[in-house]
C-alpha cells in the first residue's frame, strides 16, 4: 500500500463572516465543560496557555470557534487581520505550516521570510525562529481548526513554538487525543474544553419549529435529542430527509430512536453515524455510490453541470455546492465547487458498511458511472488530455517532446511539457494545470487505476524533477511494481531512479536498482518502444550516454553490459 500522506496538503485559511449573526447566536445555546467568559478572559489574559476545544464531528466546533473569534472582534480587543487562522487536514506537515506562512509573508511583502521558508538548505532551527518573529510580529491570535486532523503534528509544533512566547493559542478538534505521544504531553499544559453540543431546551425548541405537523411529547423529543446527542450537523441532516422524502411521523417511532439511546459511552461517536445510516435506508444505490465517491475529495472539486444525484445529496445538506464563477453565457453555465464537510467523511469502511447493508452490494461492484477522477480529468487541457492518453498507450518510451528528436513538426507539436504543466487552467483560472494534475493523480491512486498512474506520473516526471520532487515519482514507481507488476514502466521512469540515486550518493542502489530494472523489466520496455520507430534515435541517443555516466562512476562491466544489453533489445 502506498502512504497517501506522500501527496502534498496544504493548510487551508478560515475566513470569519461578518454575516453570521445567526451562527452567532447558535452558540449560545452550546453546552461547553468551560464557560464562554472564562475562555475570552483567558485569551485576553496576560500569560495566556493553549486551549483545546473537543466534542464530536459535527457537534458545531468550527461554529463556536468563528463564534469566540467575533466575540473578540466585537469587544475591540483585537481586529480581523490579527488572526492567523486556518484549518488543518489529514496529511499536513510541520512543512506545511512553512509553506501557509510563506504565502502570508508574500501578501505583506516579507520576500526574506517567505524565501527562508521554502528553502530546503535552511536549518530547522532557522525556520522555527523565522517562523515565530513572523506570527510574534504580525498576529495576536492563533486559530486552528480540526487541529488534530493530521495526528497533532501541526498542533505539536506550535505548542513548542510558542511554549515560553505569550501567544493566544485556540484550537478545536473532534479527536480528544493525538496519537503522538509528545503531543500528548504537550496538551497537559492546557486548557481543555469539551463542547457537548446544543442544549437540550434549545434543541426540542427547534424541533418544534421545524417540524410543526409532529405531535412529539417531551419524552420523544428529548430522545431524538439524546440519539443525536445534541448535535445540530445530524439535526440538519434528520430534519432535511423528513422534508426531501416526505416521512411520516411514525417512520421515526421504532427503529432510529431506539437505535443508539442505551449506548451512553459511544453516543458522542455514533450521532453522525446514526443520521447517515438513518439516511442510507432512504437513498438509491447510485446516491450512496456518489457520497462515497465525493467523501474521498482532499479539494473543492471544480464542476458545471452537477448530476442529479449530486444535487439530492446537496438538499440533504451531505455535499456542500458553491458557486466560484457566475454564467457569462460563454462559460456553458455556472461553475459550482462540490465539498464534503469533515464532520460526515466517517470511515470509509463504515461507509461502504452501510452501503452492503442495505443494498447487499459493495461499492465496488457496480460500473462506475460516476468517477471523481473523470472529473478532474476533464478540467485539464486539450494538449494534457492527449499527452497522458498517449502515455497510457505507451506512445513514447521517453520525452513527449517530439520537436526535441525531429526535425520534422508543426507548429502545433512545439510545445514544451512545463509550460503546459505550469499555466492557468482555462475553466477554472485559480487553480494550475498542476494542481489538477496532482488531484487526478492522488484519486487515480484512489482509484487503483495503474495504467493511468502510470501515465500520469510519467507526464508529469520532468517536472517534478526540476522541482526536485522526485522522490514521490519513484515512491510511485515502486507502488506500481509491487500493487501491479504488469503495468509498463517508462524506461524514462527507471532510468530516473537510478539517475536520483547517483545524486545522492547511494551508487551501490543506485547499480542494484538498475540491474534490476532493466533485467526484469526488457520486455515490458521493448513493448513501450515498439509502439512508435521514430523514436530510436531518441532511444539510442538517451540510453548510451547514460550507461557511459555510471560506467564512470561505478566502473562495472557487469552494469555496463546489463545496460548495453537493455539497449540493444530496444534498438532491435
Amino acid at each position: 500500500m502506498i502512504k497517501m500522506e506522500m501527496f502534498h496538503t496544504s493548510l487551508k485559511p478560515i475566513l470569519l463572516h461578518s454575516n453570521s449573526s445567526s451562527k452567532h447566536e447558535e452558540v449560545n445555546d452550546f453546552e461547553l465543560s468551560v464557560s464562554m467568559e472564562s475562555i475570552i478572559a483567558k485569551l485576553k489574559g496576560n500569560e495566556p496557555s493553549p486551549i483545546l476545544i473537543h466534542g464530536g464531528p459535527g457537534c458545531g466546533l468550527t461554529t463556536l470557534l468563528l463564534g469566540i473569534c467575533k466575540t473578540l472582534v466585537e469587544s475591540s480587543w483585537l481586529e480581523k487581520s490579527d488572526m492567523l487562522s486556518f484549518r488543518v487536514r489529514r496529511g499536513c506537515s510541520v512543512q506545511s505550516v512553512w509553506r501557509f506562512l510563506s504565502e502570508i509573508a508574500k501578501t505583506k511583502h516579507d520576500k526574506d521570510t517567505a524565501s527562508l521558508l521554502l528553502q530546503s538548505s535552511t536549518k530547522l532551527c532557522k525556520k522555527d525562529e523565522a517562523a515565530q518573529k513572523f506570527i510574534v510580529s504580525h498576529f495576536k491570535l492563533i486559530c486552528v481548526d480540526d487541529a488534530l486532523a493530521d495526528g497533532g503534528v501541526v498542533w505539536l509544533y506550535l505548542s513548542k513554538l510558542f511554549c515560553d512566547i505569550n501567544m493566544s493559542l485556540i484550537a478545536v478538534s473532534s479527536q480528544v487525543k493525538a496519537s503522538d505521544p509528545e503531543t500528548i504531553q504537550a496538551e497537559q499544559s492546557l486548557m481543555s474544553v469539551k463542547l457537548k453540543g446544543v442544549g437540550k431546551e434549545s434543541y426540542k425548541k427547534l424541533l418544534a419549529e421545524q417540524l410543526p405537523c409532529w405531535n412529539f411529547d417531551d419524552d420523544k423529543l428529548s430522545r431524538i435529542h439524546s440519539v443525536l446527542n445534541g448535535n445540530p450537523s445530524s439535526l440538519k441532516i434528520f430534519l432535511n430527509a423528513v422534508k426531501e422524502f416526505n416521512l411520516p411521523q411514525d417512520s421515526v417511532d421504532c427503529g432510529f430512536l431506539v437505535s443508539a439511546v442505551n449506548c451512553n459511552d459511544q453516543q458522542e461517536k455514533q450521532s453522525v453515524c446514526n443520521v447517515i445510516e438513518f439516511l442510507f435506508k432512504r437513498l438509491t444505490f447510485q446516491e450512496k455510490k456518489v457520497f462515497y465517491e465525493l467523501c474521498l475529495l482532499r479539494e473543492l472539486l471544480p464542476i458545471i453541470h452537477v448530476p442529479d444525484e449530486v444535487e439530492t445529496l446537496v438538499r440533504l445538506g451531505l455535499v456542500r455546492k458553491e458557486v466560484i464563477a457566475k454564467d457569462t453565457g460563454t462559460n456553458n453555465g455556472s461553475l459550482h465547487a462540490l465539498s464534503v464537510s469533515s464532520c460526515f467523511c466517517i470511515n470509509s469502511s463504515q461507509i461502504r458498511s452501510f452501503i452492503a447493508d442495505n443494498s447487499g452490494q459493495s461499492p465496488f461492484q457496480i460500473p462506475k458511472n460516476f468517477s471523481v477522477f473523470n472529473l478532474w480529468f476533464a478540467l485539464l487541457s486539450e494538449k494534457l488530455c492527449q499527452l497522458i492518453m498517449d502515455a497510457q498507450r505507451n506512445a513514447w518510451p521517453f520525452v513527449p517532446e517530439k520537436w526535441q528528436y525531429s526535425s520534422n513538426v508543426g507548429e502545433e507539436e512545439k510545445y514544451n511539457v512545463k509550460e503546459l504543466i505550469t499555466a492557468k487552467n482555462r475553466v477554472v483560472p485559480y487553480l494550475t494545470e498542476q494542481d489538477i494534475l496532482e488531484e487526478c493523480l492522488y484519486h487515480a491512486v484512489k482509484e487503483n487505476n495503474y495504467d493511468t498512474v502510470a501515465a500520469l506520473v510519467f507526464v508529469m516526471d520532468r517536472f517534478s524533477y526540476w522541482q526536485g520532487s522526485s522522490h514521490k515519482t519513484l515512491e510511485l514507481v515502486d507502488y506500481l511494481k509491487t500493487n501491479s507488476p504488469v503495468t509498463p514502466i517508462a524506461p524514462q521512469l527507471l532510468i530516473r531512479k537510478a539517475r536520483v540515486m547517483k545524486n545522492a550518493g547511494n551508487l551501490h542502489g543506485m547499480k542494484v536498482s538498475a540491474i534490476f530494472n532493466f533485467s526484469v523489466s526488457s520486455g515490458i520496455i521493448v513493448k513501450i518502444i515498439k509502439r512508435r520507430n521514430p523514436t530510436k534515435l531518441l532511444d539510442r541517443g538517451t540510453g548510451l550516454p547514460i550507461v557511459g555516466n555510471r560506467k564512470t562512476f561505478i566502473h562495472s562491466r557487469l552494469l555496463s553490459v546489463t545496460f548495453l544489453f537493455a539497449f540493444i533489445l530496444i534498438i532491435i
